[in-house]
């Protein structure tokens, strides 16, 4: 995937993301104190999706296939963990005094997994096509 695509892809993300936020915090007004961890949310896995991003392609040429493979399962485990410590710290931090204050932050989460995963499986693919043409 060229990087003109990876930005264009993000940028179609981040709108999407910003627009459910926008739905809930007008569909659930209890939600608008809380908007800070949905944007915080898109913020940091914006940042990680353009870290991914470079070091799959990085990756996507290695001798080796598999370690695209161990940076999925890296990738999968560090988002699960930060993302599991961010909304700890932020209810803890915050006390919100509703659950769905989490609404924002799981969506943006979602929209954020489902790019990485498309992106990634194209650096996948791209990587067996050169290793097929090598051969």
């Amino acid at each position: 995937m060229s990087p003109a695509r990876f930005y264009l892809g993000l940028a179609i993300v981040l709108a999407l993301a910003i627009l459910f936020q926008w739905a809930l915090e007008w569909g659930i007004p209890e939600l608008q104190a809380f908007s800070a961890l949905g944007y915080t949310a898109m913020a940091y896995f914006a940042i990680l999706s353009i870290v991914i991003y470079y070091l799959s392609k990085w990756l996507g040429h290695h001798e080796n296939p598999f370690l695209l493979l161990y940076l999925t399962y890296a990738v999968i485990l560090f988002k699960l963990a930060t993302s599991v410590v961010i909304v700890y710290l932020f209810k803890r931090l915050l006390h919100p005094t509703t659950r769905y204050f989490v609404l924002p932050f799981i969506i943006v989460y979602v929209l954020f997994t489902i790019f990485e995963t498309a992106f990634m499986a194209k650096s996948g693919r791209l990587s067996s096509q050169d290793s097929i043409s090598k051969s």
